[in-house]
């Protein structure tokens, strides 16, 4: 259990002055619940997440996330960001069994059916599970003694001190259903793609904020298997993306992990869904590269059971949007802005956030710090939003988006350029950075913005 475990009822008096930075409250213990509590530790002289999980070290795989039995990719500018905040996270995870790898050299890359170079491009992060991830950060945070958790409790609603400024929240412990109530200068929603925010603020008065759809109604089934000592991977990583032209929707995804062990995961399109039962799971796998792909695993020896996992859709909620919005209280994450996992951008983008909130707090601003918020983080957001949509937007069974013949143009222009990149590595490079956030959008030539004229259509 974490230091300072909490029980019964917190309040603080006198923390409501413009500035006050004595308790943060945090809602979600993901792993960017721990960042953004790791970094708010720096500004708050006590942090309280409020998790409705367990957080029980003999619990592999927690109840409220799970996509965790899943496929988890830090892009480059994540890993930077997490180093940041936790200093020795990546040497701690090499120590544990993670393997470093670049981009391009160590990853065999199948896009739009094209094989994508291989060579040294200085991109490069670290492949681990989810849960050597998270397992590395709670015990770093653990030492944080500004950090304080609640497990086994659930956010039933925010509290106000006035009509439009927040104070805490309420909520029940979900083993007695006894409710407390919690006091906070701030409150922070990053409770993940199932956050109750709109309907907190609805009850509150205020309006929730509309949202953006994106679902190619994309399915995922995952599993671990042992890598034996005499098997000698070509690649760290080996990705082969279902394309539109023409329609193939089996995509595949393996990484080395620690323990010697690959993590493999299947995925469909356009309402293709890989199966979960080892027979069915390894037929599927003769769509990739005709059989190739199946001769590798049909004869390796499964660790785990096979998961299912179908929530890969968008869904962007424009809280950037809203004329109206309390003090004091602000939404991060997937709690905002979901990404199709698919895509492996998730928690680049969480962690992006993060650093715009800690911007944001050292120059704190004197009034309007939610809207600079919000407005800021879906400035950063839309770049991953568009990566995303110009590769989910146009699948023919997708739900929640009409693309338009501009749409269709700049994905047949990206195609081209798709083409180009085995024969001219430096343009690969660029891409790859580009989707890593190391380097700078310079126009829209990648993107599928954002149709912000009519978002109620959906």
């Amino acid at each position: 259990m974490f230091q300072g475990e909490l029980v019964g009822n917190l309040n603080v008096k006198g923390c409501l002055a413009i500035g006050s930075r004595e308790r943060v409250l945090i809602i979600g213990s993901g792993m960017i619940g721990l960042l953004v509590a790791q970094m708010c530790s720096r500004h708050f002289q006590e942090v309280i997440i409020v998790e409705k999980d367990p957080m029980d070290p003999a619990v592999v795989y927690r109840s409220g996330i799970p996509q965790a039995r899943h496929i988890h990719i830090l892009l480059a500018k994540g890993k930077e960001i997490y180093e940041q905040y936790f200093p020795g996270f990546s040497a701690q995870l090499s120590q544990s069994g993670a393997f470093g790898f670049d981009f391009a050299q160590d990853v065999e890359y199948y896009l739009q059916g094209y094989k994508m170079p291989r060579f040294e491009s200085g991109v490069a992060s670290i492949l681990c599970t989810r849960v050597l991830m998270e397992r590395i950060l709670i015990q770093k945070i653990r030492k944080n003694a500004r950090v304080f958790l609640m497990t086994g409790h659930v956010v039933k609603k925010l509290l106000t001190v006035d009509s439009d400024t927040i104070d805490g929240v309420q909520v029940v412990e979900e083993s007695t259903q006894l409710e407390k109530t919690i006091k906070a200068d701030w409150v922070i929603d990053v409770s993940g793609s199932t956050s109750q925010a709109p309907k907190w603020l609805n009850a509150l008065g205020f309006e929730p904020p509309k949202e953006t759809l994106i679902d190619p109604l994309t399915g995922y089934a995952s599993c671990l298997f042992r890598l034996p000592m005499n098997l000698h991977l070509p690649w760290k990583v080996f990705c082969y993306k279902p394309h539109r032209h023409p329609i193939f929707p089996w995509g595949a995804i393996a990484m080395t992990v620690e323990d010697r062990r690959l993590f493999i995961g299947l995925s469909g399109r356009n309402g293709v869904i890989p199966p979960i039962d080892r027979t069915s799971f390894l037929d599927y796998s003769r769509h990739i590269l005709n059989n190739q792909f199946y001769e590798l695993i049909k004869s390796l020896e499964p660790v785990s059971k096979i998961s299912g996992y179908r929530k890969h859709f968008n869904r962007f909620r424009h809280y950037e949007n809203l004329s109206s919005f309390p003090k004091r209280f602000l939404v991060l994450g997937d709690a905002a802005c979901v990404l199709n996992s698919a895509c492996g951008s998730g928690l680049t983008c969480g962690a992006m956030s993060v650093s715009i909130l800690e911007n944001l707090l050292i120059k704190s601003p004197s009034s309007n710090f939610e809207s600079h918020f919000h407005l800021e983080q879906f400035k950063k957001n839309e770049h991953f939003w568009r990566l995303c949509a110009l590769y989910d937007g146009l699948w023919p069974d997708t739900v929640g988006w009409k693309p338009t013949v501009a749409d269709h143009l700049k994905h047949h222009y990206f195609s081209c350029l798709v083409k180009k990149f085995h024969s001219s590595p430096a343009l690969y490079r660029s891409f790859l950075t580009t989707i890593n956030m190391q380097g700078e959008f310079t126009d829209s030539q990648f993107n599928t913005p954002i149709d912000r004229s009519n978002l109620s259509r959906v």
